[in-house]
């Protein structure tokens, strides 16, 4: 594999004979790690540079993903012209809050309390009920949220003592009474629409298993052949959550048709 000198020699080469058209990977990558490290997500920086999600997860040779050497300018030019400004170029104004109450309800059926959440957002505590009741949230509280939500999805809260035990159990329980949701039964394309609904039989499977264990009963089901939405349906999940579950435990499986 050529080092990273020898790439960037090819890559000063070809621009010397005016071959434009790749940039050094490297650079990119270092660029979004910047990004991720200032509390963005992959899905906000791909967001943001329009382009896919993919694309994004390709260039950090994420999962099962291979580094590349260099990429095409123009997805380069994009995704360098990602600032973490950005965290706070956000529209002013009101926007529906059906996605951003559903992401909060998510979340805390994962055990994340309102407490952990609103500290994790920098807003009061009692501003959560607002939030999570009213018809509209501010622009800027939708996008925190969204940001909040990709990174915690699967992220299980702390539990390793009785306080933090009792945490979680008290807010899984306040959101099972309410009917609440867990990351799982929404697909991304869905959350924010009002009409849209969680996946059917969301309760049965709502039960938390380890992550590993579930992406590997999903390999053993693609293995025999399974579609992508077959397999979901088969673990009581969307196909973008398992899609995402894969992805964090570093299986990538291509879509197939359904």
């Amino acid at each position: 594999m050529p080092s990273t000198k020898q790439r960037r020699y090819e890559l000063h080469l070809m621009r010397q004979a005016g071959v434009s058209s790749f940039a050094d990977g490297d650079q990119v990558r270092d660029h979004m790690r910047m990004l991720i490290a200032s509390g963005m997500s992959p899905r906000r920086i791909s967001q943001l540079a329009g382009v896919s999600d993919s694309t994004v997860y390709r260039a950090l040779g994420a999962g099962n993903y291979k580094p590349p050497a260099t990429m095409r300018a123009e997805l380069a030019r994009k995704i360098l012209a990602v600032r973490p400004r950005h965290l706070l170029s956000i529209p002013a104004g009101l926007v529906d809050a059906t996605g951003t109450r559903r992401r909060l309800q998510a979340l805390v059926a994962c055990g994340w309390s309102q407490t952990q959440l609103a500290a994790r957002l920098g807003i009061y505590q009692t501003n959560m009920v607002r939030i999570l009741t009213e018809p509209t949230v501010r622009a800027s509280i939708a996008v925190a949220v969204r940001d909040l939500y990709d990174q915690l999805w699967d992220v299980p809260p702390r539990a390793d003592d009785h306080r933090s035990r009792i945490s979680v159990s008290r807010s899984r329980r306040y959101a099972a009474e309410r009917g609440w949701a867990p990351p799982a039964a929404w697909d991304d394309d869905a959350i924010d629409h009002p009409a849209a609904a969680p996946v059917s039989d969301w309760r049965r499977s709502s039960k938390r298993r380890p992550r590993a264990e579930v992406a590997a009963e999903a390999l053993e089901l693609f293995g025999l052949g399974l579609t992508y939405p077959a397999v979901a349906e088969r673990l009581g999940c969307t196909t973008g959550a398992l899609e995402r579950l894969l992805f964090r435990q570093g299986c990538h499986v291509s879509r197939r048709a359904s």
